[in-house]
């Protein structure tokens, strides 16, 4: 399976597929050399890691952060917010997760704790923001934090399996279970679900 990527842009806005608050936590970090948040460079996590890669616009890689154990086992989804800082799940076997809100050094600014499952599937722990939310899929459950506060976590949607999640233009969300796509308001009312055709495996409404 591949490993998620995403690419910062021009304001750390981020273009990619449904594309890892306490006080700040000082930990030791590994950080390979020249680890920037370098518009137009790409970003990958990998299972079984707590590696973070930078890559240049030609693919080379160029840096890493490797977070320390202390903060969990592995990293999953990663994604820019509008404040500069990289967002990052961190899988905590049967603790559950956390979102670490991290700068270019690896410093820790806020952590988002989470009591859902994500180590269950390698395509858990998938995360979208906006300008209000963090959303974080993973086992049967979309969870939503609201910025700046640790404590907000709420389950805003289930189905069989959350793998992923994408924030719209609108303010909608796009989210991807084991058998379908739907669309939903940020709220978690449902909006529709996305017909997809072409695969016995997918479910044809």
């Amino acid at each position: 399976m591949a490993r998620p990527v995403i690419r910062l842009m021009k304001h750390f806005k981020i273009i990619g597929l449904f594309s890892a608050l306490l006080v700040t936590i000082l930990s030791v970090y590994a950080v390979g050399a020249d680890f920037t948040f370098t518009p137009g460079n790409y970003y990958s996590s990998n299972y079984f890691s707590l590696t973070i890669t930078q890559y240049d616009p030609n693919g080379n890689v160029v840096g890493s952060l490797t977070l320390p154990s202390s903060l969990g086992d592995e990293v999953r989804g990663i994604a820019f917010g509008a404040d500069n800082l990289l967002y990052a799940t961190v899988s905590r076997g049967s603790s559950g997760f956390a979102i670490v809100a991290l700068d270019s050094s690896g410093s820790v600014h806020q952590t988002y704790p989470g009591s859902v499952y994500s180590a269950g599937n390698i395509s858990f722990g998938k995360i979208a923001l906006d300008s209000k939310y963090l959303y974080v899929a993973g086992q049967d459950s979309l969870t939503r934090f609201a910025l700046g506060d640790p404590s907000s976590g709420v389950t805003i949607y289930t189905n069989n399996q959350v793998f992923d999640v994408k924030s719209l233009p609108s303010g909608n969300l796009l989210v991807a279970s084991a058998y379908q796509i739907d669309e939903i308001a940020n709220s978690g009312m449902f909006v529709r679900t996305i017909k997809l055709t072409g695969d016995d495996n997918v479910l044809k409404q």
